[in-house]
C-alpha cells in the first residue's frame, strides 16, 4: 500500500511519540548487574574501616544488588507497557494516510487486430460513464484482477496474463461525492491469448453489463469521460499509448 502523508501531521506524530521511539534497554543489564553485585557481596568478607564494620558494608552492597534487580524488573515491565514498535508507528502513519482510495486500473487492448489501438471499457450506470476496468487494490492484487476479469468476461483464467506497469497518485474531483479526493492508481496491462468472437465486436454485452472498444482519441472527445475520467485517460496515454 502506498502512503501519502502531510508533513505537519507527520511531524506532530513523531513529536507525540518521541519518548517511545528508539532502542530501549529492557532492564536486563540492571538485573545482571544486581545479581553480580549481590553474589559478590554475599560471598566476600570485608574488613572494618574505622567505625564502619565490614558486615555493614557487606549488607549495604547486598541491598544495592537487590535494589538493582528490583529496578531492572520494574524497567522491563514499564518498557513492555510503553512499548512502541516500528509496526505501531507504521499503523499510526497508515491512519494519517490522505489517500482515500486505492484502485487498480486494468488495460486490455484489441490485440486480435494487426495494429491494436483500441481499449476495452465498460459502462458504469452509477457514474453514467465508460471506464477502464478498475478494482479496489488488494494485497493479492494480480490474483484478484485475473479472477474478476475471468468472471466478468467469461474467459478462462489461464488464458489471461497480467503485467504491472506503474502507479500514480492523483487528486481529482469526485462527481458522485461532490468533492476532491486523493486516489492511488496502480496500472496493469492484461493480455488475452485468444479473444472469444463476442469480445471482438465494437460493442457487446455480458450479464447485463455493456462493453465498448474505444481509442484514446475517442475517449478524449467523449464529454462524460472528459468530465469524469480524463486524467486517467491521459495517464494511460503517457504510460502505454
Amino acid at each position: 500500500m502506498d502512503l501519502l502523508l502531510e508533513e505537519n501531521s507527520l511531524r506532530l506524530l513523531l513529536e507525540q511519540k518521541r519518548r517511545y521511539i528508539g532502542r530501549k534497554e529492557l532492564g536486563i543489564p540492571d538485573i545482571i548487574a544486581g545479581i553480580t553485585t549481590f553474589i559478590s557481596a554475599y560471598t566476600a568478607a570485608y574488613k572494618d574501616y574505622g567505625f564502619v564494620s565490614g558486615n555493614w558494608i557487606k549488607h549495604v552492597l547486598e541491598i544495592a544488588g537487590v535494589g538493582l534487580v528490583v529496578w531492572g524488573i520494574y524497567a522491563m515491565i514499564k518498557n513492555q507497557k510503553d512499548n512502541y514498535s516500528a509496526e505501531d508507528l507504521y499503523q499510526d502513519m497508515k491512519q494519517m494516510n490522505v489517500i482515500q482510495h486505492q484502485f487498480s486500473i486494468v488495460v486490455l487492448k484489441d490485440t486480435f487486430h494487426k495494429f491494436p489501438n483500441h481499449y476495452l471499457l465498460y459502462y458504469d450506470e452509477r457514474w453514467n460513464c465508460r471506464f477502464f476496468f478498475n478494482y479496489k487494490t488488494q494485497d493479492n492484487d494480480e490474483d484478484n484482477i485475473l479472477n474478476r476479469l475471468s468472471n466478468e468476461l467469461h474467459i478462462k483464467r489461464d488464458a489471461l496474463s497480467i503485467q504491472y506497469c506503474s502507479s500514480v497518485i492523483q487528486r481529482k474531483y469526485s462527481v458522485s461525492h461532490d468533492e476532491d479526493r486523493t486516489y492511488n492508481h496502480r496500472l496493469y496491462r492484461v493480455d488475452v491469448k485468444k479473444y472469444p468472437e463476442l469480445l471482438k465486436k465494437t460493442e457487446f454485452e455480458i450479464d447485463g453489463r455493456k462493453f465498448y472498444w474505444m481509442t484514446l482519441d475517442e475517449m478524449e472527445q467523449d464529454k462524460d469521460i472528459q468530465e469524469k475520467n480524463l486524467d486517467v485517460v491521459h495517464y494511460i496515454r503517457d504510460q502505454i499509448g
